[in-house]
């Protein structure tokens, strides 16, 4: 029984091609750090108001408790 093997030939990457592989992962990262950014800035849109009512809440409230604490 003959096993047939072929040889496969791997040559060595030419700059052209690390700088389009580094530029093409580059890009990959690039677009996800925006989407991740985009996606931070909505929560930070959605989270704001709230805290600013609950410190607006907490004003009120410690006004109201001197307000109506005096005799």
């Amino acid at each position: 029984m003959r096993v047939h093997t072929h040889r496969i030939y791997i040559g060595k990457p030419w700059p052209l091609g690390i700088i389009l592989l580094t530029s093409i992962i580059g890009a990959i990262i690039g677009l996800l750090s925006i989407a991740m950014l985009v996606l931070l800035f909505g929560a930070l849109l959605f989270v704001l108001p709230l805290a600013i009512m609950v410190v607006t809440g907490v004003i009120v409230a410690g006004l109201l408790r001197v307000y109506f604490r005096r005799p």
